[in-house]
């Protein structure tokens, strides 16, 4: 048994909008629902479910270029927040190197007492 899902990406979140049993009345609507610029994302998946062994199984058949540019646009957000964070932690957090110079500077000082 195969269905069609046609899954609309909104708001950060991908959700199933409809089920088909055909594969080109699925592939049709999914472009007409691009075509009108309600959703972000639109994509097509098979689910294919095998009454022998009771698997299923999905595969992406259609994924509309807006998906596209939209996970690029949140994959190029999530990459500059990261780097951010990282030299924020860099920041905060000494070098270890650092760290024993000051120790050791610290041991080598030395009390002179000039008063006599």
């Amino acid at each position: 048994m195969r269905a069609f899902e046609i899954h609309t990406y909104q708001n950060g979140r991908w959700k199933i909008d409809s089920v088909f049993d055909d594969k080109e009345l699925a592939l049709f609507e999914a472009k007409r629902m691009e075509d009108s610029a309600r959703f972000s994302g639109v994509r097509v998946v098979e689910e294919a479910f095998d009454e022998n062994n009771n698997k299923t199984s999905a595969r992406t058949i259609y994924r509309g270029s807006k998906a596209d540019q939209s996970n690029q646009k949140d994959l190029k957000a999530n990459t500059q927040a990261r780097q951010e964070v990282e030299i924020e932690r860099r920041r905060a957090t000494p070098y270890p190197a650092a760290q024993g110079q000051e120790e050791r500077v610290q041991s080598l000082s030395i009390d002179l007492d000039f008063s006599s």
